[in-house]
């Protein structure tokens, strides 16, 4: 489009007159694939077309614009108007029309694959006009991206895969203990300890500085990064501390100072402190032990709502997190399925979907970065450049592609088996979105909401179809640090 306001509505005003009342002559279009998913078309409109597009832009000119000494609607020459609305109006109405009245038809031969809105010109609006005379042909190049050919490098009926589960009873056991355990810490009092030594649960102040050991035993060079002054310091997290930590300070009383040989260990991070071996001056400043709460109705309700006694509590606590292992263990099967998908089709991915797919990930990520507020505004303005998108896209295309090739592999196998869609699933799965948008109070396109009501339901048919169809073998949920 001609990003003339004026213009613009000109040609739109003259294409609705076209449309009622004129065909378009012979177009001369010459197709030509550039890539396997985008085909360009080099179209030459006759001089007939043009001229009679121009006399139509300047019809609705001399309709809708005042030129002192000719009445409104009357014929003005097209010198006078020419230098009432400007010469590159004109121009600029004549080509977006000629536009509209003919692109659709120069992309004809591949109309019933083309990917929605990736219509690109690949003339410049800068030439076109420069070029534009209506007196002669007309010549433009525009390309489109199709629907690639679908080909199955194998089978997409018995896919293998094999998942790590999310967890297990035990696990979802453990992470409820440990969430008692965090709730009992959050309620519970500190209440200083002056007549004994540090024990596991106390919670201490304490300052640390390490030096590296040398091959003699002796103390060399200070360890950079290991030094910590006045930090809160509780036993009860011992995985989060340098192993060794925790139980070379027990026992220590207040204001007790202790030098202990520790390890970093290979998945330590910062990664430059991995397998050095440092000496600690540990110095115990304060010394607390936690009063937990006795009232156990108190402790229960804070974990649920509700909830009267600790077993009570807990009982629900360990169904809501077997709930949540077994949807996770499930995206993971379905993230499996897509990704043996993606390997099993073999096209081309598209360049305008891998794009779209990139635009929508980078925008996401920017959000994230903002409302978790690791980046000013000034820092998202930056970041949102074109330049900064295309890097993202590049650096990222592997997994867009995946994304772009298993997505088409849905599309394919749900014509290809002949699922459907029942009218219900789709307003159920509408009117689900539009209360989310009403509860949050934001603005919805109900069109859009039907659209992406069918896109996810398709996918999810889908997916239920490729696990019915599939070898799914499930191993055991990683160990526990």
């Amino acid at each position: 489009r001609v990003e003339n306001a004026s213009a613009t509505r000109m040609a739109m005003a003259a294409h609705v007159r076209w449309c009622m009342s004129a065909s378009t002559d012979e177009l001369r279009v010459r197709q030509k694939a550039v890539t396997p998913s985008r085909v360009r078309f080099d179209v030459t409109v006759p001089k007939k077309q043009v001229k009679r597009a121009f006399e139509d832009v300047v019809t609705e000119y001399q309709k809708e614009v005042k030129v002192p000494g000719y009445r409104k609607g009357s014929k003005v020459p097209l010198q006078v108007l020419a230098q009432k609305v400007g010469q590159e109006n004109l121009r600029s109405a004549a080509v977006e029309l000629i536009m509209r009245q003919t692109m659709w038809e120069a992309c004809a031969a591949v109309r019933d694959r083309a990917l929605e809105d990736s219509e690109r010109l690949e003339t410049s609006v800068g030439e076109l006009l420069r070029e534009f005379s209506p007196e002669k042909d007309f010549e433009y190049a525009v390309s489109v991206e199709i629907v690639p050919e679908i080909g199955w490098k194998k089978p997409y009926k018995g896919l293998q895969v094999e998942v790590q589960a999310a967890g297990n009873d035990a696990v979802a056991q453990a992470e409820v203990e440990r969430m008692v355990q965090e709730k009992k810490k959050d309620l519970g009092t500190l209440r200083v300890v002056v007549d004994r030594g540090l024990e596991k649960g106390d919670v201490a102040v304490i300052s640390f500085d390490a030096k590296k050991i040398t091959e003699d035993g002796e103390e060399g060079d200070d360890i950079v990064g290991a030094k910590r002054d006045s930090i809160n310091f509780d036993t009860a997290d011992g995985d989060n501390f340098l192993p060794g930590l925790v139980e070379g300070v027990l026992g220590a009383q207040r204001g007790e100072e202790r030098k202990i040989d520790l390890f970093f260990p290979e998945d330590w991070k910062p990664e430059a402190l991995r397998g050095i071996k440092g000496r600690f001056t540990v110095k115990v400043q304060e010394l607390f032990v936690r009063d937990l709460p006795q009232d156990e109705s108190v402790l229960a309700n804070a974990l649920v709502d509700g909830a009267v006694t600790l077993q009570e509590a807990m009982e629900k606590l360990l169904e809501k997190e077997k709930k949540a292992i077994e949807e996770a263990t499930e995206a993971r099967v379905q993230e499996a399925i897509l990704a043996e998908l993606a390997e099993a089709i073999e096209m081309a991915a598209p360049e305008y979907l891998i794009e779209e797919q990139g635009k929508q990930q980078y925008a996401a990520r920017l959000l994230e970065l903002q409302a978790l507020g690791q980046v000013t505004y000034e820092q998202i303005q930056n970041m949102s450049t074109e330049e900064k998108l295309r890097d993202y896209i590049d650096s990222e295309r592997g997994q867009l592609e995946r994304i772009v090739k298993s997505t088409m592999a849905v599309e394919e196998i749900f014509k290809l088996e002949g699922l459907d869609l029942t009218s219900e699933e789709i307003q159920a799965e509408v009117e689900r979105a539009e209360d989310e948008f009403k509860q949050m109070g934001e603005q919805f396109d109900r069109e859009r909401l039907i659209e992406q009501a069918q896109e996810l339901l398709k996918g999810g048919k889908v997916l239920g179809w490729l696990k019915d169809n599939s070898t799914v073998t499930l191993t055991p949920p990683a160990a526990s640090a």
